[in-house]
């Protein structure tokens, strides 16, 4: 199976959409991945001395997954964002 590449959203807005980009294979893995690196976000907020985000930041059921590229061997550039 083949590595892709996902956007994955935790439903919270900053500036703009608070998201993660994650190469996974599936979509599931995907948002996995992408939880633990919300929680780590959150833990390293509270080592800072800030409010950690709550647990609805890093919880896999409110995530959405966008699939950007499905073959990351082959080279791809994304649409213009502004």
């Amino acid at each position: 199976m083949s590595k892709k590449l996902w956007r994955v959203t935790n439903g919270y807005v900053g500036y703009s959409t608070v998201h993660v980009l994650v190469v996974a294979e599936t979509e599931e893995r995907a948002k996995a991945l992408a939880a633990q690196r919300y929680k780590q976000d959150s833990d390293e907020m509270a080592r800072k001395g800030y409010t950690p985000y709550p647990p609805g930041y890093y919880d896999i059921r409110k995530m959405q997954a966008e699939l950007l590229c499905d073959d990351l061997t082959h080279e791809w550039v994304s649409d213009v964002f502004d």
